[in-house]
């Protein structure tokens, strides 16, 4: 954790995510942060609940967006993603091009679409846009998305199938089948930068 600080909401106990020490150097934190350098703490005071902390949360993303100076939030995704507390409640959301930089969980569904011909199994592996932010120009998932705030896994991945394969979302309710769960870290961000 020598290189990490944790990064906590004041009323609540434990570590929301670890945010790198790079990052927390580049951003100029308004007043609704505290700073402990000492022991590495990263800390939003905001006591108050989820609106209050996602508003505070959400303005310091956007500034430092605008302000432009940290290559690691470069722009806004538009999508709000929901961080949890160690014992599961809902505390805040955030923009996803800043969840990896403060280290929480995030959520996805992932699918492979396959057909079983004469010939045998087919499978829909797709190439990504070379002019995606993330992982440009390689192999893919046939269909693939982050959880955003209070969706629900089918109702994301139905979505994301009508939305990158064209696949109804009729279609998609009454074939798909859940496959289990995988859980995993990165230790570098879309762009190649350190990770948490």
């Amino acid at each position: 954790m020598y290189d990490y600080y944790y990064f906590l909401i004041e009323s609540i106990k434990a570590p929301l995510g670890y945010v790198r020490s790079s990052f927390v150097e580049a951003v100029s934190w308004p007043e609704t942060w505290t700073l402990d350098h000492d022991k590495q703490l990263l800390i939003l005071s905001c006591k108050v609940g989820l609106a209050e902390r996602t508003t505070a949360m959400q303005a310091t993303i956007r500034a430092e967006v605008e302000r432009g100076e940290v290559p690691e939030l470069r722009k806004l995704k538009s999508e709000l993603f929901a961080a949890y507390s160690a014992d599961g409640q809902h505390v805040l959301d955030m923009d996803g091009c800043a969840v990896d930089k403060f280290g929480i969980k995030a959520f996805g569904v992932h699918m492979i679409g396959y057909v079983d011909t004469t010939e045998g199994r087919r499978y829909w592996v797709p190439r990504r846009s070379r002019a995606k932010m993330s992982y440009p120009g390689m192999l893919d998932n046939t269909v693939g998305g982050s959880l955003a705030t209070r969706e629900k896994a089918i109702d994301c991945i139905v979505r994301e199938a009508e939305e990158e394969a064209s696949i109804s979302p009729e279609h998609t309710r009454k074939n798909i089948v859940p496959c289990g769960t995988l859980s995993y870290q990165i230790t570098l961000d879309d762009s190649g930068r350190p990770g948490c």
